[in-house]
């Protein structure tokens, strides 16, 4: 029987689509940041010939704030269907790790040890893989949603405040 093996959810919980989400809300987030914490907004777009005043910088910030929530949104779909695929991986670990224990025998173990002892073991691969990969969905999934809402909620909070 084959031994459960931690890289099957240590590899990259996200898919080709979700990460592109996530980049663009990332972009979307820092461009919304400089522009509510900095107060880069806008005045002037030449290119268009477009000027802006108190309330259509207000409503630009208003604009801005629900392009980034939708993106939040859209970002949350996609990791969402990818954290529910990781989730059943580490399930499938864990139950595989339980199989493994119940049915090791006297003479499994005596195996274990004999080759335990020619080759270093790698305990730590085994008790610090659920660490690293729970910190990994706080990086990848938590972490974005956080700074998304955040800056959706700071630009509707600027337009309110002066």
């Amino acid at each position: 029987m084959a031994e459960a093996d931690p890289s099957s959810f240590l590899g990259d919980p996200l898919t080709q689509i979700s990460r592109l989400e996530r980049r663009n809300l990332l972009i979307a987030s820092t461009v919304g940041l400089l522009i509510g914490h900095v107060g880069l907004v806008p005045t002037r777009i030449s290119a268009l010939g477009l000027e802006f005043n108190t309330p259509e910088q207000n409503a630009f910030l208003i604009l801005f704030a629900l392009v980034v929530a939708y993106m939040v949104f859209a970002f949350a779909i996609y990791a969402t269907a990818d954290f529910f695929v990781w989730r059943k991986l580490y399930y499938d670990y864990r139950v595989a790790m339980e199989r493994e224990a119940s049915n090791c025998t006297l003479e499994d173990q005596r195996a274990d040890d004999e080759v335990h002892q020619s080759v270093s073991p790698i305990y730590w691969y085994w008790q610090k893989a659920p660490v690293v990969a729970w910190l990994r969905v706080v990086i990848e999934f938590i972490l974005p949603l956080c700074i998304g809402i955040y800056t959706a909620a700071m630009l509707v909070l600027r337009t309110w405040l002066p």
